[in-house]
């Protein structure tokens, strides 16, 4: 039997987590035996196409309840990436299923945010963070420069819109970090096309 949890469980009440975890369905979750082996790859998949959301994000007036529903909506969208980021991010598994996780992660994070021009405003930080944390992974087939101009753009993107994000001066430090360390990359591989050429 299949049990699914919509706006959370009973704060008071914590037992379950001995025997189980939450993992993402749209705008609920679902409870799984803490035994049950994750496969990020089928989960996506499963998850996938659970969004049949067609209203336009921001076409409420935000004070309206119409307007909380419709950012839940919007942000369910992102919910697999975000738990995949997050079992990266901590989970303490070797190197390799670290770099899938960041990886896949990432991919489904750029397949949202290039699907949905207009969509809510911390998916540009979301992004931002996946693209830099595969930067780092130095993966074979990811063009650095890329990674790097997505990572800025969007934290730049991320940083004008969120002023009241009380990380925005870091944010906009490591932006001012990744800027030089982009130009870095792209004077190098100028310097080694005029050798070549």
């Amino acid at each position: 039997k299949e049990v699914f949890v919509c706006i959370g469980l009973h704060e008071g009440d914590s037992t379950w987590r001995r025997s189980y975890s939450l993992w993402p369905w749209g705008t609920c979750e679902k409870l799984v035996p803490s035994d049950t082996v994750f496969d990020p790859e089928e989960w996506i998949r499963l998850t996938r196409n659970l969004y049949n959301w067609t209203e336009e994000y921001g076409s409420f007036k935000p004070s309206s309840w119409e307007a909380v529903a419709n950012e839940e909506m919007w942000q369910a969208r992102m919910k697999t990436a975000f738990f995949i980021f997050g079992l990266a991010e901590t989970a303490s598994v070797p190197a390799e299923t670290k770099s899938q996780l960041y990886t896949l992660a990432y991919t489904s994070y750029k397949e949202i945010v290039s699907s949905h021009p207009h969509h809510p405003v911390n998916w540009h930080k979301n992004y931002a963070i996946a693209c830099e944390r595969m930067l780092r992974l130095h993966r074979v087939g990811e063009d650095p420069e890329v990674l790097l101009s997505e990572t800025v753009k969007h934290f730049l993107l991320y940083t004008q819109k969120a002023e009241d994000d009380p990380q925005r001066q870091d944010i906009l430090q490591a932006v001012n970090h990744l800027q030089k360390e982009l130009q870095g990359l792209r004077g190098m591989k100028a310097e080694l096309k005029r050798q070549a050429g």
